[in-house]
């Protein structure tokens, strides 16, 4: 759920223009081809529910991914035979993409996330903005579960690790950058799910979160203290409270703001995990 970025088309353009070795026209059409078909065989590996969630039914008949312009700020329609996917979220992902194998990898995750929204029931972004206004700690809550099944989805195929997808999707954020126009609630909102999934990739590569487990969550706002905690595996539990300098809330506060270098900003934001977190600290 990843459609409320504030840059206007001219400024979007812009930013995509100082990216070093951006694809030329040809080679992203290509590049946007390897996503459709990466996208389309994480979609018909669906053999039944994944972490609970279903998508047989809303994928009758369907044989493939397909970039398309869409209408009313769809990001995902089915189509007959068709996953359709706004074009310019795919054009968007294969510019941010270092390689083609990076760009089907985070193409099947998109494409996985806005597809559990379905069943979730947040698939109409009219209905997200209603959810937005009530709610923004629901949003993520469902964000960061249509995360994990996509994540899970991809690693069953084994494409990859599900540490590194966890790593990819928390990278892939960067592309949806707070804006000037995010008020404070989605500017947290947005942060706490960088956070979220990066304290989950950590954990994940050393080991600390079984391949049964949940998935990570992280709670953080105007006082100054984190939680980290399971989920998504009946009862929650809680892995690690701490108290947070200001320094260390400034970092987590501003993990979804535009950053300069994305790679400096993800290292700023796991010196402050390992400190926060003592299961990372124990095992460094």
């Amino acid at each position: 759920m990843d459609s409320d970025d504030s840059d206007t088309p001219r400024q979007w353009a812009l930013r995509i223009s100082r990216r070093p070795q951006r694809p030329t026209i040809d080679r992203l059409s290509q590049r946007i081809q390897h996503m459709e078909q990466r996208a389309g065989e994480a979609v018909l590996s669906l053999r039944g529910p994944v972490f609970g969630v279903d998508l047989g039914p809303a994928l009758l008949g369907v044989v493939g991914v397909r970039a398309a312009t869409l209408t009313r700020d769809d990001k995902v329609r089915v189509a007959g035979p068709d996953v359709l996917v706004e074009q310019a979220c795919m054009a968007r992902i294969a510019q941010a993409a270092a390689s083609d194998e990076d760009a089907g990898l985070d193409a099947a995750l998109y494409v996985l996330h806005e597809l559990a929204h379905l069943p979730q029931g947040i698939g109409d972004y009219a209905v997200v903005q209603r959810l937005r206004a009530i709610d923004e700690g629901l949003v993520l809550d469902m964000d960061l579960a249509a995360d994990h099944f996509a994540a899970l989805v991809v690693a069953q195929i084994g494409w990859t690790e599900l540490a590194r997808l966890k790593d990819r999707q928390g990278r892939g954020l960067c592309n949806y950058p707070v804006g000037p126009d995010h008020a404070p609630a989605a500017r947290l909102r947005k942060a706490r799910r960088v956070v979220s999934l990066r304290a989950d990739c950590l954990l994940r590569q050393r080991g600390l979160l079984a391949s049964g487990a949940g998935y990570v969550s992280a709670a953080f706002g105007s006082e100054r203290g984190l939680a980290v905690v399971e989920m998504g595996r009946g009862v929650s539990t809680l892995l690690a409270c701490a108290e947070l300098s200001p320094r260390a809330q400034a970092v987590l506060l501003g993990a979804a703001d535009r950053a300069a270098d994305v790679r400096a900003a993800t290292a700023r934001l796991d010196a402050v995990l390992y400190r926060l977190l003592p299961q990372l600290r124990r095992a460094a």
